[in-house]
Parts: structure tokens; sequence; C-alpha cells
């Protein structure tokens, strides 16, 4: 006769009872895991969407504050250094004297022959008068 061993049956019960228990046990403790997660999301989310920014308003000095007008606008950008002309030419006049008035202004075009200058020709026409009276 074989004899059975009358423990081993419990064993196996007492076995599959605590896989039981453990199967369980980790359930629970998934479910605990996934809705803390859920429960942490929405309320880091719901702090976020408290945090509205408030209206900034701006507050202006007389000193910021200015009328609106149309103005020409000039940029300068200043820099050193030397020009010299593409073409230069040299300007004399045939006689000396002081000059009465200027008829072009600086960077005008000119043409061959064109007065730019008058001299005064008082003492010119003082020695004119002397030149003529000692001819006489």
């Amino acid at each position: 006769m074989i004899f059975k061993n009358r423990t081993a049956p419990s064993n196996t019960a007492s076995i599959h009872k605590r896989q039981g228990w453990v199967k369980l046990t980790l359930a629970i403790g998934f479910i605990a895991v996934v809705a803390g997660s859920l429960i942490a999301w929405r309320i880091s989310s719901a702090k976020k969407d408290d945090k509205k920014p408030a209206e900034a308003t701006l507050e202006f000095s007389p000193a910021d504050v200015m009328t609106v007008a149309q103005q020409s606008l000039t940029r300068t950008l200043p820099f050193s250094g030397s020009l010299a002309p593409v073409v230069q030419s040299t300007v004399k006049s045939k006689v000396s004297g002081e000059v009465t008035r200027v008829l072009v202004r600086e960077g005008e075009p000119v043409a061959k022959g064109q007065v730019l200058a008058q001299i005064d020709t008082s003492d010119l026409n003082a020695r004119l008068d002397a030149q003529v009276a000692a001819l006489e």
C-alpha cells in the first residue's frame, strides 16, 4: 500500500491561500498607487489654473508722456576719418579782394563759367580812377 502524506494536501492549500493574498495585496497596492497619482495630478493642475496673472497696470510719469507730432527722423552715425573728393578743382580769382557775396552752396553742382562769388570792387575802382587821373 502506498501511503499518502496527509500533510501534503494541506500544504498546497495553504500555498494557494497565500498566493491569493499576495495577488490581492498587489492589486490593492497597484490601485492605491494609480489613485494617488491621479489625485496628485489633479491637485498640481488645479494649482496652475489658480495662478492667473493679475493685469499689469502701467504707470507713467509726466516725463514719459509726449504729444504726438509729425517730425522727420534723422539718424546719424559718428565716424572718424578723412574725406577725399573724386574730382578736385582749384578755384582762383584773377584779382585779389574781399568776398562780398557767395552765390552757390557747398556741394551744389556748378557749370563752367558760372559766377560763384562776388568780390568787393571799391578798391579796384579807386585804383582805376587814380590811373585814369594820372593819364590825363
